[in-house]
C-alpha cells in the first residue's frame, strides 16, 4: 500500500463511538458506551471488533468485547 497510496487507498479503518445515557443526574446514572470498528478493504466492508462498556453510578460495572465471533465479558464485583 505505501507505493500505491499517492494514488489508491484500498484498506480503511472506520470507527464508531455511541454514548446512552439513562437517568437525570450524569453521575447517578446508567451510561452505555458502544463501539465499533470496521475495515473495509478493496470496497468490501468487515466489521472487525464490538465492545461495549456499561457504567453505573460514576463506576464501570461491566464492558464486554466481541471478535470473530466471540464474546467476552468482564463484569466488576465489589469485594466488602
Amino acid at each position: 500500500q505505501d507505493f500505491i497510496a499517492p494514488f489508491y487507498i484500498f484498506s480503511r479503518l472506520k470507527y464508531e463511538s455511541v454514548n446512552e445515557a439513562k437517568g437525570n443526574d450524569w453521575f447517578n446514572s446508567t451510561v452505555n458506551i458502544h463501539s465499533f470498528q470496521s475495515l473495509q478493504f478493496l470496497s468490501v466492508n468487515k466489521k472487525t471488533v464490538e465492545g461495549k462498556i456499561e457504567v453505573i453510578d460514576g463506576k464501570i460495572d461491566s464492558f464486554t468485547i466481541i471478535k470473530n465471533n466471540k464474546k467476552i465479558l468482564a463484569t466488576c464485583i465489589v469485594k466488602e
